[in-house]
């Protein structure tokens, strides 16, 4: 197989049956149509040094639908031309009403090119064994001129990607690419790729990637063991009752009133205030003893014995009352039950509002 480089309108043979992709065929001779590399196989082909994909017949690319038509789906296949699916290329009969449920706007597919004229209008056909839609998996591009590379010479390149990343691999001659695999394997198989991209001008390429990915298994292998060894304790779970988006430093630190209670259907009605054991209730409490939440000038006797209070704490509001619904002397106008307070006693402002 010999390479050379030729430029656009070079004369290649005389032949007009070796004209191949690249070149075109004007009073019986064959000229280069690119500037590219020639290759000499069962046909004379140029593949370009840069450049747009130019389709040719027969050629498997993936596309994506851009514009859905009552008989048509258009596709971008990577070239300066749009490429026309028509209807009647699909397998099976399709309303014009349907034809958003078989292939939508943004949808990838693989595609064969049925046939390019020269004003380069692009028919593609669905009837293929190869062509499908595309539901899982990666597209990577890549110039259209180093797809000869990640194929190789006999598909040596690729196979040896798929045998060493396990991914299922597709090469569209219009420089895509789909992957299917584990989200590591396409990690890897992504970089092997950008590296052939970046190398495609060296000899002996296929051992130098394939040298390359067991270098990234072996990186992924030691690093995740390394961060397996380096792992810390998990935090402590955060308890009920602690502030939402913080965590304690140990579970020792949160005090057992940090609950604070939703509503007062919460509070189990034996609850009294902290420190006094669950039996006891406010009556209970001698008249000299006082309550921290309760003014220094009030006394726990000036508190009615059908109260009981809940939840101590710093903050005055947090002190949860509520009417008891046994023994009481008096009933008010409006249906609640109130002791009557001590005489020459008054009650306290912290409860002066919870009493009608």
């Amino acid at each position: 197989m010999d390479k050379r480089i030729v430029i656009p309108g070079e004369w290649l043979s005389n032949d007009p049956s070796l004209s191949g992709k690249g070149t075109y065929v004007k009073a019986g001779n064959v000229y280069a149509s690119l500037c590219g590399l020639l290759v000499e196989k069962s046909r004379l082909s140029v593949i370009p040094f840069a450049g747009p994909y130019m389709p040719a017949v027969d050629d498997l690319v993936i596309g994506y639908v851009t514009t859905v038509t009552p008989s048509n789906w258009i596709f971008d296949i990577g070239c300066p031309y749009e490429a026309l699916l028509h209807v009647s290329e699909y397998p099976l009969r399709v309303p014009s009403e349907e034809m958003s449920q078989h292939f939508d706007v943004g949808d990838a597919v693989i595609l064969r090119v049925r046939d390019v004229n020269e004003e380069m209008k692009i028919e593609l056909t669905y009837k293929d064994p190869s062509c499908r839609k595309l539901n899982s998996g990666v597209i990577i591009d890549i110039p259209v001129s180093k797809i000869s590379r990640v194929i190789g010479r006999s598909g040596s390149m690729i196979s040896m990607l798929k045998s060493k990343t396990g991914c299922s691999i597709f090469v569209g001659y219009n420089g895509r690419i789909v992957a299917d695999g584990r989200s590591e394997d396409i990690r890897i198989l992504t970089s092997a790729v950008r590296r052939i991209q970046e190398m495609a001008h060296l000899s002996g390429l296929t051992d130098r990637i394939s040298q390359y990915i067991d270098d990234l298994y072996a990186s992924a292998e030691s690093a995740g063991k390394t961060d397996i060894s380096a792992e810390t304790p998990g935090l402590p779970e955060r308890k009920e009752g602690t502030v939402s988006g913080t965590v304690p430093e140990s579970p020792d630190d949160v005090p057992e009133t940090a609950q604070e209670p939703s509503s007062v259907s919460d509070i189990p009605e034996s609850s009294s205030v902290s420190d006094i054991p669950e039996s006891s209730s406010v009556s209970d409490i001698p008249e000299s003893s006082s309550v921290s939440d309760i003014p220094e000038s009030s006394s726990v006797s000036d508190i009615p014995e059908s109260v009981s209070v809940s939840a101590a704490s710093d903050d005055p509001s947090d002190g949860i009352v509520r009417n008891a619904p046994e023994n009481h002397e008096t009933n008010n106008d409006d249906g609640f039950s109130v002791s009557p307070k001590a005489e020459g006693s008054s009650y306290c402002s912290c409860f002066k509002g919870l009493f009608f």
